[in-house]
């Protein structure tokens, strides 16, 4: 709760994940989607159904959402399946259903199995000293490493390729990664990138001060004099893409209260 006088800005960074993915997938028809600011959720969930699909067929809507945010990494039928089932709401879905919705998404999206390919691709290259120093987009391949935009990395301690698949170690376990498991982390990674640079951006101003983030909401403090017009800033420092993605469409949505809750 904001104490008298001030008010709390509250900023949410639109569905930054799914846009990451089709931005580094370079999946055109999606990207165009979210620029001109069309539902990808319905949309998808229209495709599914075979019939236009809106707001307000919320079941169908969280169908196709549940979709977009869960196939872009690899998932299969089966814990697409469970992932409706245990969800809010709960959706029934026959196994046929389920493999037809996975096929669909991978068939209306081609580029994003491509990407899981080149992410595959690259855990070969971070094993091969001949692929240090190769670019992916904003990434570059370092020996079991993935250097990102900001010179940080993602580590793959030990990794191997052993009996068929690759594994690396940590100091409790080894895991047994994949292309759409790096591309999850690759999608996170970048998408975190972004979010904390605009924090910085926000935090800069003199307006406010950032108190907490909540996923991908930054909530800032500030007094309740000319708020508006504060939170119109903040809102299009966070429309704003970095550099190293300058062509990524963002968008955001958020307003002032004197409590956060959701």
């Amino acid at each position: 709760m904001a104490p008298q006088g001030q008010k709390l800005f509250i900023a949410d960074l639109s569905n930054i994940e799914a846009r990451m993915l089709a931005w580094l997938s370079k999946e055109a028809d999606l990207l165009d989607a979210f620029a001109t600011g069309r539902d990808v959720y319905c949309e998808f969930a229209s495709q599914i159904y075979g019939r236009t699909i809106t707001k307000q067929d919320k079941l169908e809507r969280y169908v196709g959402k549940t979709a977009i945010l869960g196939l872009g990494y690899g998932m299969g039928a089966d814990k697409f399946q469970a992932t409706l089932k245990t969800g809010s709401p709960s959706v029934e879905l026959s196994d046929t259903a389920a493999k037809s919705i996975v096929m669909q998404y991978r068939g209306m999206y081609p580029n994003i199995p491509q990407l899981w390919s080149g992410m595959k691709d690259s855990l070969f290259q971070m094993i091969n000293p001949q692929g240090y120093g190769l670019k992916y987009g904003p990434l570059t391949i370092r020996a079991r490493a993935l250097e990102l935009p900001n010179g940080m990395a993602l580590n793959y301690p030990n990794l191997m390729f052993e009996y068929g698949n690759f594994v690396y170690k940590t100091e409790r376990e080894i895991i047994r990664t994949h292309g759409p498991r790096i591309t999850e982390n690759v999608v996170q990674a970048l998408a975190r990138i972004v979010i904390t640079d605009q924090m910085l951006e926000v935090q800069a101003m003199p307006e406010v001060d950032i108190v907490l983030q909540v996923h991908d909401e930054i909530i800032a403090i500030g007094s309740e004099l000319d708020s508006d017009a504060t939170m119109e800033k903040i809102i299009n420092i966070m429309r704003t893409a970095p550099d190293w993605c300058s062509d990524l469409p963002l968008d955001a949505e958020g307003g002032v209260s004197q409590v956060y809750d959701k």
